[in-house]
Formats: structure tokens, sequence, C-alpha cells
């Protein structure tokens, strides 16, 4: 089988894939840390942590206060928007938010990083009890 891919790879000039593929370690597979490291283009953890911060904030905080605000009863005709500025405003609107919650000073973001960063600790077995409910229910 790989005698007749190579021979057809030979007739049209193509390298077969499995030559291209990279290196392996002794497991047979690249370690799972640099294929992750690939794969987030070189971003550290707190990069990573920042950057779903800012957009949480941005999506879930900015964002309705800036509707809100276009959404405005006081908006009458001359000042009303058009038809163009209703479609383009979500769009704006999310640009606006996500440069405001990447400000450098907005430490509510920089709380939301520490947290996601902070230590984990799980739930000490001393503390969890079994309900009632799991001892008499159906096994």
């Amino acid at each position: 089988m790989i005698d007749l891919m190579q021979s057809m790879d030979a007739m049209v000039g193509v390298k077969p894939a499995f030559d291209r593929w990279p290196a392996v370690d002794d497991h047979g597979a690249r370690p799972f840390a640099q294929l992750l490291q690939q794969a987030i283009g070189g971003q550290t953890r707190r990069e990573m942590a920042r950057e779903a911060a800012t957009q949480l904030v941005a999506a879930a905080l900015i964002m309705p206060v800036l509707e809100s605000m276009r959404d405005s009863p006081m908006l009458r005709p001359p000042f009303a928007p058009g038809l163009a500025e209703k479609r383009f405003a979500p769009l704006l609107d999310q640009q606006i938010a996500d440069r405001i919650a990447g400000a450098a000073n907005f430490s509510l973001v920089d709380q939301i990083v520490d947290r996601l960063l902070g230590p984990i600790t799980p739930p000490s077995s001393s503390n969890a009890q079994p309900s009632q409910e799991s001892s008499h229910g159906l096994h």
C-alpha cells in the first residue's frame, strides 16, 4: 500500500505526508506541553487568563451599558439612528467595550485574572458528609 502511495506521489511530484511529520519522542508522540504551546501561539497562562477576563468583562458588563445608552428614548429625529447605524452599532459597541476592558488599569480584569490563576483548593474530605438521600436511595 505504501509503495502504491509513493509511486503515485512520485508521478505528481508530491512528497508523502508521513515524511513531513515532526520528530517524535520515545512514546511515539510529541510532548503534549509542546503541542499545547504551539496551539496557543506561545501565550503564557497569565496572558490567556487576561484575554479571557477581558472578554468576559467586555461582554457581561460593558456591552450592556453601551447598548442601553444607544437605545435611549431621547433619540428622536433628526438625531435618531439610521438603518446602517442600527445594524452596525453592536459591532462598534463590541470594539469600544474591548478597548475599555483591555485598558491597562482596569482593576476588575486584574482581579478576575488573579482568581483564575489562584490556587485551586479541592474540597476537603472531612467536611464532605454523605446526604441522607444518597444513603437511602436506590442502588
